[in-house]
Parts: structure tokens; C-alpha cells; sequence
């Protein structure tokens, strides 16, 4: 009879683990139900809860499995008991309870040297579950754990090793007065939303970065140690201040300077990753927000990262002219210029394009051209297409102006889009108004029309109130496509393609009737934006090219 039975137990575990047989959850379950009912087995018993607790076969029940898990702990079942501190830590039909979890892993960690238990100790120490949240512990913990082959340690050991700050002074400076409590908002729920503990958020840490007058002083009834000086004036200092009082030294200070004023402020943060760090000042540079994050010490605070006015732009390229190769043969002694031609007609465009390259080739000097275009024009995202098809170099940007972007849907929204974009390493900057503290301009640069289709979507779907920024202009600050070093036969296509724009509002004009001067204007030839990238030693030269045609220019550096 115990034959017949051990016999069966194993015929069951073939079928729940599929080693001698397929896998069949509905044959194992069978089996261990006639040895828990015929014999109660406790073997088959554990089987059965595990597949209750994992919904195999049968619909996954966490009340039965804890029933089942707890009859058999009691009877010094290990691998019930550790599954009842899972429970536990989870909160699977019990309530959630570390300090239970904690307690029971402890105790199979002492009795059986349990593995999983110890892992599950060294989570807890890694995110603070009961225990105090101790990083030093933990990788002591799951490194051990690693060396014996547990591999589900590794990631948790590779975050700890990335570095978790704690007790971090983060500075946020020159931020307007009138956008001041927006942007305490916005900032506090992007730093929590990915895992930033804040401190004491409820007080305020600000400097008013204006001058204090004595008026003001005896207005605030101030103790003298909120003072601070600097070579030349006097500031207020507030530290862990309640709203209240804050928003009296604002009206105060209102009063005197009509909110036209800059304030630094301090946050107390803690458990913020290395990984984040980098993040978060990718973030801040497309905000183009100034601030400074420092580790606090007991006599001194130690800079670990800052982004000043002078260094939002450092690292990055500029993205008009990211694409001009610059291991081409243009002299790196001979400094580079851009002629920058605007509203030229088309056949002028082509025709100069032709005498720019025989120049450039007798001097022997490489060189890059563009076209840039709007999207005012019909043509626009048909000459775009043709750009991607063809294989041209090209930098597009659109700048859309956002209304009423401050309340908490359109915050998350538009992190969403950052996100996005920044998935897919397309660049994005994020401008704040003076004038208007809840408009923003959202520049983007984008590499694909799908990009660009994505962004709209979101914003309608979620109601944006926005506008397209004035595409009547090709300028650095304006909507436009740039084609950059096109061949003379891509710059035909393109001319052509202009031309069918103004070939159908002519063709409409006739239908409206319009009289025979405006359409003959519009007969003129398709126009476009050209730019030369050279270099400073033919500049004499291709300025008597334009002036000999009669073509307005401007000339710029390529850091402009």
C-alpha cells in the first residue's frame, strides 16, 4: 500500500513539473486530491495549495491556499511557513504585514538556512520594509546570496552599487516669483513620482533673491539670523517656514518689487539613485531650470551635481546644425560661417547652389548647404517625406505653445510626452513665460512624422490647449525643415514640389474669382530659405556671388 501511494505521489509530480511526461496541471491535481482524501498526504497536500495559491488548473484562491499553507506550517512544514510570509509581505488575502514577514524568514533563516527567506530579508533591508532601510546590509545580504548561484540577488546588488543618495540638499534657483508655487508643485510630484522621498515638505526653504530694505524688515518683524549678505546686498532667508508665513513674506516682498523677483529654493531628499541623478538633470536642462544638488554633511555640504545659466547648453549640439559632417575636409583653422539667405526664389536658389560648388571645388574647400522651408506651406510634409525616402540629411522643429499646462493632468501628460520623446532620443526643450506663468513653448525635434503625429495625438486626446508656433518664418526661433546638403537634383524635386503649392492656390484663386493682379503675383516663382555652411576665407567671394544677384543675406557664426 505505501508503495502504491509513493507510486502515485511521483506519477503526480511528473505531470505538475512535466520532466517524464508533458506537463498536465488538471491530471496532477487529480492525483494529489485522491492521496490528500484517501491518505492525507501532506506531500500532496503542499502541492495542492501551491496550485491554488498559483491558479494551476484551478482558479487561483489565496484564502484556500493560506488555509492549506497554515495547516501544514503547523506541523513544521518550512516551505508552507515561508510561503505564508510571502503572504504576508504581498498582502495576498491576508493584510499586508512586514514586520510578520520579517520575523518568520528571520526564524527559517535560523532554523533551516532557508534561501528564499534570506532573500527576502535582504529586500527588506534594500527598501526599508520594517527594518530601517539599510543599503550596506542588504548588498552584504544578497551578495552572499549571489556567490551560492541565487541569481535573483544580481539586480537588486547592481542597483545598490549604482549608488543611493541619501540626506541630499537639492537648490532650485531663479525661479520667478509669479511661477513659484506651479513650479513647487510640478517639481515635487516629478521628483516623487520616480521614487525621491522628500523631507519636511510641508515647510519652506527659500531665499528672496531681492534686496532687503530696512522697510521691509521692520514690516516682516524679523529675527536678525534670517539675514544674508553678499558683496553687495543683503538677502531674506526662510528656512523650514510654514505656508502661512511664507505667503506673508510674498506679499511683502509683492508689495514692493510686483512679483517681478527670482527665489532659490532648498529640498531635504533622500533615496535618490546615481541613474536618476542623470535623469533628472537631462530633465532640468530641457526646463532650462538652474539648480544645484549637495551632499549634507555635519560642518559642510558637498556639490555632487549643479547646472548653472552658463552650462545648460555646454553639452548640447546644436540641433540645426548637428547633421553637417565635420569629418569632411573643412579646415578646422579656418573658421566656419553660414550664410543665411531668406525668401529666395527658387530657379536663383538652384542656380547659386551650382556656382557655390564650382568655387568651393577650385578652392578646394568642402562645404554644406541647406533648404529650410514651413509648414504654412501645403508641400511641407510631402517635401519631408521625400527627404526621409531619399535618404537626406535633415533637422526638423516644431514649437507649439501650451495654455493652462500647470494643473496635475496636464503635468503628467506632459511628462509622458517628455518620456516618449526622450525613449526615442529625440531632442525636447521646455520654455516657461515670463508673462504668462501657466503658457510653456515645447520645442521639439523630431527625426520621423510618425513623432510628431504621436505628440498631437496626446494633446488632443487629452484636451491640450495649444497652438503651433508662427510657421511664417525659417528662423532659428520659428517651425521649420532643414534639407542639408542636397544634391541639385533633390533641390529640383523640391522646387517642384514648392511650385505645386502655389500651382493649386492659384488654381483656387481662379475658382474664387480673384482679379488678374493677385493671381499674376502669385505666378511669381516658388521661394525658399538657403543657407551656405563655409568657410570665413571664401566669405569675400560668395558675397560678391549674392550682391551680383541681388539677394538679401546675413551672415552668421556657426555657434549662433
Amino acid at each position: 500500500m505505501e508503495e502504491e501511494i509513493k507510486e502515485k505521489y511521483e506519477l503526480a509530480k511528473n505531470f505538475y513539473y512535466g520532466e517524464d511526461s508533458e506537463q498536465d496541471y488538471e491530471k496532477a491535481y487529480s492525483l494529489f486530491n485522491e492521496l490528500v482524501e484517501e491518505n492525507n498526504d501532506e506531500n500532496a497536500k503542499f502541492f495542492i495549495a501551491e496550485m491554488y495559491y498559483w491558479g494551476q488548473y484551478v482558479e487561483q484562491d489565496y484564502e484556500k491556499a493560506y488555509n492549506l499553507f497554515s495547516e501544514l506550517a503547523k506541523n513544521g512544514d518550512e516551505e508552507a511557513e515561508f510561503y505564508i510570509a510571502t503572504m504576508y509581505y504581498y498582502g495576498e488575502y491576508v493584510e499586508k504585514n512586514y514586520k510578520k514577514t520579517y520575523e518568520m524568514c528571520s526564524k527559517l533563516v535560523k532554523k533551516y538556512e532557508h534561501i528564499d527567506a534570506k532573500f527576502f530579508i535582504g529586500k527588506m533591508y534594500y527598501f526599508g520594509y520594517y527594518v530601517e532601510k539599510d543599503d550596506k546590509t542588504a548588498l552584504k545580504i544578497l551578495t552572499e546570496l549571489e556567490k551560492s548561484g541565487y541569481e535573483l540577488a544580481i539586480p537588486f546588488i547592481t542597483e545598490i552599487k549604482d549608488e543611493i543618495y541619501n540626506d541630499l540638499i537639492l537648490e532650485f534657483q531663479f525661479i520667478y516669483r509669479n511661477d513659484f508655487f506651479n513650479l513647487r508643485n510640478f517639481y515635487m510630484e516629478l521628483l516623487e513620482q520616480n521614487g525621491v522621498e522628500i523631507l519636511n515638505k510641508e515647510k519652506y526653504d527659500v531665499i528672496i533673491c531681492e534686496k532687503l530694505t530696512n522697510e521691509i524688515k521692520n514690516k516682516l518683524n524679523m529675527d536678525e539670523e534670517e539675514e544674508i549678505e553678499d558683496e553687495s546686498s543683503t538677502f531674506l532667508q526662510c528656512n523650514q517656514t510654514s505656508e502661512e508665513k511664507i505667503n506673508h513674506v510674498f506679499n511683502v516682498f509683492d508689495s514692493y518689487y510686483n512679483t517681478d523677483y527670482f527665489i532659490n529654493w532648498k529640498l531635504h531628499i533622500s533615496n535618490v539613485s546615481k541613474e536618476y541623478l542623470v535623469l533628472f538633470d537631462n530633465r532640468m536642462r530641457i526646463f532650462k531650470q538652474e539648480y544645484t544638488i549637495s551632499k549634507k554633511y555635519d560642518k559642510e555640504n558637498e556639490t555632487i551635481i549643479e547646472l548653472r545659466d552658463t552650462d545648460i547648453d555646454k553639452l548640447k549640439i546644436n540641433p540645426f546644425f548637428a547633421n553637417v559632417d565635420n569629418s569632411q575636409s573643412i579646415d578646422k583653422t579656418n573658421e566656419k560661417i553660414i550664410f543665411k539667405i531668406d525668401e529666395v526664389k527658387s530657379h536663383i536658389m538652384i542656380y547659386l547652389s551650382k556656382m557655390i560648388s564650382i568655387l568651393s571645388n577650385n578652392n578646394n574647400i568642402d562645404y554644406q548647404d541647406y533648404i529650410a522651408i514651413t509648414p504654412y506651406r501645403s508641400s511641407f510634409y510631402d517635401i519631408w517625406k521625400y527627404a526621409v525616402q531619399n535618404d537626406i540629411k535633415y533637422n526638423c522643429k516644431f514649437k507649439i505653445t501650451i495654455f493652462d499646462y500647470f494643473d496635475k493632468n496636464s503635468n503628467q501628460t506632459l511628462n509622458q510626452i517628455i518620456d516618449f520623446l526622450q525613449g526615442f532620443n529625440v531632442q525636447c526643450e521646455i520654455e516657461t513665460n515670463k508673462f504668462f506663468n501657466s503658457w510653456i513653448k515645447l520645442t521639439i525635434y523630431p527625426r520621423k512624422i510618425e513623432e510628431m503625429q504621436f505628440v498631437w495625438e496626446v494633446m488632443e486626446l487629452n484636451k491640450f490647449n495649444y497652438s503651433e508656433w508662427d510657421g511664417d518664418e525659417t528662423d532659428i526661433q520659428g517651425t521649420s525643415l532643414w534639407m542639408f546638403s542636397t544634391s541639385i537634383e533633390e533641390k529640383e524635386k523640391i522646387c517642384e514640389m514648392l511650385k505645386k503649392t502655389e500651382q493649386d492656390k492659384i488654381n483656387r484663386l481662379k475658382e474664387l474669382g480673384a482679379p488678374e493682379i493677385i493671381i499674376k503675383h502669385e505666378q511669381e516663382p516658388a521661394i525658399c530659405n538657403y543657407g551656405i555652411i563655409t568657410v570665413q576665407s571664401l566669405q569675400n567671394k560668395i558675397e560678391n556671388i549674392l550682391q551680383s544677384l541681388k539677394v538679401k543675406y546675413c551672415i552668421l557664426n556657426s555657434n549662433e
